[in-house]
């Protein structure tokens, strides 16, 4: 059976702000909702020395792009745990990468965006990914931002990456091949994505 969120009936109410500048910003669009969101991330994913240091170690030895995608990701994955404290704005906002990585752990956008930084570093982009992990909870015609629970990341594979045996890769007409990736989940390999 699907979820019960997704067979359930139910009722979603929208507001818009009276002020007309303010409601020019919000027509309540899945775009509005990436901007509003990347403007809470965009300061989030910036690096340090430290988190440089971490990642010069961590690729000494990884002489392709995958090899060194691989290993911040394994990093993410054994030794930053997840901790999830979502207070307020808290439960969209991601917390700076110098912080996560300081205490080494992070909520699921947390770790995404220290693993964003380190593969910034490296020399890989890579975008925030929303998602929600129970099938037919998002409506597609009511853009809402409680509508995800999740955030994974999507990692633009150089060129010098083949697909391999990285089965969870995406052509995107914009944004070229990506590699979509949960740092949350300890035992999914790179190349794979957990069944939730």
């Amino acid at each position: 059976m699907p979820p019960w969120q997704a067979v359930a009936g139910r009722m979603a109410v929208k507001y818009y702000p009276r002020d007309p500048a303010l409601r020019a910003k919000s027509s309540g669009t899945w775009n509005d909702i990436a901007l509003w969101f990347g403007g809470l991330s965009a300061q989030s994913r910036a690096s340090t020395p430290e988190i440089k240091q971490k990642v010069a170690e961590l690729t000494a030895n990884a002489p392709t792009s995958l090899d060194k995608i691989k290993a911040l990701a394994s990093f993410m994955q054994r030794d930053v745990r997840y901790v999830a404290i979502e207070i307020g704005i808290g439960g969209f906002q991601p917390h700076p990468a110098s912080e996560v990585f300081r205490f080494h752990y992070g909520d699921c956008k947390d770790k995404v965006t220290l693993l964003s930084a380190m593969l910034q570093d490296a020399g890989i982009e890579s975008y925030y990914v929303p998602a929600q992990t129970d099938r037919g909870i998002v409506n597609p015609d009511f853009p809402a931002a409680g509508s995800f629970n999740h955030v994974i990341i999507a990692i633009h594979l150089p060129d010098d990456v083949s697909n391999g045996k990285l089965w969870a890769v995406v052509n995107h007409p914009k944004y070229g091949r990506l590699l979509i990736f949960d740092p949350t989940d300890p035992y999914t390999p790179l190349g794979y994505i957990p069944y939730f």
